[in-house]
């Protein structure tokens, strides 16, 4: 299979320090592409960069995801430096789990800001670019990076796992909108990823309260888990697809997960 050739893409990545979105950052860099990467932490976003080869071509802008002021300026950066993009990837969330009894409304209003208002706010800003380049007949990609149900996440997960629900959701009726107007809309779940999913948390490690975190923990150490490079390569893939063709929904899983 021949390499991946994105040289002529420009890119965004919002959360673009966590575990899987420095993987699509580094993936899509390797492919040619430039890419503007968006992340709240400035120092993190600069080790990033730091990671990545002298030449690549990428700004680092520092911004929240739930200040719609912020990804604006963002945007604006990216235009004069980088042009407009055409291919937009949401990697930002957070990741809070506890028994429903036992949680903190605040973490409930955290994923919310992050994990949907963020998501919607990122799409929103970007999507007269990823439009513009639809019009003109050029690949234009909009990927919404989620999490797959999982068994286990019935005891904890619950407004996580609802909330990961409604992104697919809105990816497919997103779809229903920008397809006929050139754009491809996928959403990419992944099950039981190797090292951190999202930019701020660890699996449920704050939730203290709960037993579940340590229960679910030996659980993975028992299964295999997946790299986040390969979920990386498939953002890849699907950015690399033939304009006319849409791989809208895939989930990234272990051979013997459930």
């Amino acid at each position: 299979m021949a390499p991946i050739d994105l040289s002529d893409r420009t890119a965004v990545v919002t959360g673009a320090t966590g575990a899987i979105g420095s993987a699509v950052v580094h993936t899509l860099v390797e492919a040619g592409a430039q890419v503007g990467l968006i992340a709240r932490n400035r120092r993190r976003l600069e080790r990033l960069r730091a990671h990545l080869p002298e030449d690549a071509r990428t700004l680092c802008c520092a911004a929240d995801v739930t200040s719609a002021f912020e990804v604006h300026e963002a945007r604006d950066r990216i235009l004069d430096h980088l042009g407009p993009p055409d291919l937009l990837v949401v990697a930002a969330g957070i990741r809070r789990a506890a028994p429903f009894e036992e949680a903190i409304p605040a973490d409930w209003n955290a994923m919310l800001s992050v994990n949907l208002r963020g998501t919607l706010q990122a799409v929103q800003i970007f999507a007269p670019d990823i439009l513009a380049a639809g019009a003109r007949d050029e690949p234009a990609d909009i990927i919404l990076l989620g999490t797959g149900p999982a068994r286990e996440r019935q005891k904890a997960y619950a407004v996580f796992s609802s909330l990961g629900t409604s992104i697919g959701q809105f990816a497919k009726h997103l779809r229903a909108e920008y397809g006929p107007r050139g754009v491809r809309v996928h959403h990419l779940a992944s099950l039981f990823t190797a090292g951190n999913f999202f930019a701020e948390s660890n699996f449920g490690a704050d939730r203290t309260t709960s037993d579940h975190h340590d229960v679910l923990t030996e659980e993975l150490a028992a299964e295999a888990t997946i790299e986040t490079g390969r979920v990386a390569a498939e953002v890849a893939f699907m950015a690399a697809l033939p304009p006319h063709v849409n791989l809208a929904r895939a989930t990234v899983r272990p051979i013997g997960s459930r």
